[in-house]
Parts: C-alpha cells; sequence; structure tokens
C-alpha cells in the first residue's frame, strides 16, 4: 500500500464503530499492543476519498484527545498536513490529506496512551 498521502472530502454519515470494534478485539488479543477499548473513543466523522474507493472513519480517544483513523477493513491513517491551494482551503467539503500508517503498532502509539497511564488497564464497564 502507497504512504503517498491523498486528499479526501467530508462524508455526512452516522457513527460507523465495526472498524474500531475489530481493532480492539485485535489489541486484546495480541500482548505487545496497547489495549484500546470502543467505549474509550468518540466517533467525530468520515472523510472519503472516491477515486481510491476509500472511507476513513475518525475516533478520538476521550482521555487523550489524539485521533485513530480507520477504513472500513480497519486500515489505519494518519492525518498528513499539506499546504493547498486558495481553492482548496476555502472548500468547506474538504477533509484534509491522509495516508497510510506504516502499522498498526504505529498508529496505537501515536494515541499516547502511555503517557498518560491509559495502556492496560481494566476494560470499562458499560
Amino acid at each position: 500500500m502507497s504512504r503517498r498521502p491523498f486528499a479526501t472530502t467530508y462524508l455526512d454519515c452516522d457513527a460507523v464503530w465495526e472498524p474500531l470494534e475489530a481493532i480492539a478485539r485485535i489489541t486484546r488479543l495480541n500482548p505487545k499492543l496497547p489495549q484500546v477499548y470502543e467505549d474509550e473513543f468518540t466517533y467525530m466523522n468520515a472523510v472519503e476519498n472516491r477515486r481510491k474507493g476509500t472511507r476513513i472513519h475518525l475516533y478520538e480517544h476521550i482521555d487523550t484527545w489524539r485521533q485513530l483513523n480507520l477504513d472500513d477493513a480497519g486500515h489505519a491513517y494518519e492525518y498528513c498536513f499539506l499546504p493547498g491551494s486558495a481553492a482548496r482551503d476555502r472548500d468547506p467539503h474538504f477533509g484534509g490529506h491522509y495516508r497510510p500508517h506504516r502499522s498498526l503498532a504505529a498508529a496505537l502509539h501515536h494515541l499516547d496512551l502511555d503517557l498518560v497511564g491509559l495502556w492496560r488497564r481494566v476494560p470499562h464497564t458499560r
């Protein structure tokens, strides 16, 4: 998968939790990854790149305020600030540039869970 940044547009859609739920299950099965739980996140929005056929869901961690960006298949993406044209900057539908993370571990590290003592804590009760 290419790591070149690509442009996105905002989507108007309901919250989609399946990608985050799948990643949470993976982290609980792999002791080398920090555990994440679905109820530690808020669904913020979704962006898409129609040309690539990629929809990315933006989840924000409730304690660190860091985002975990996952496509429908559970691949992680990072936001990339790239200076754009004046026309793009004025477009209210422009969702920013994203590129694939190098790995799930890198995406989870970006959440900074270890800095605030949240790594390996007991899951929340619903």
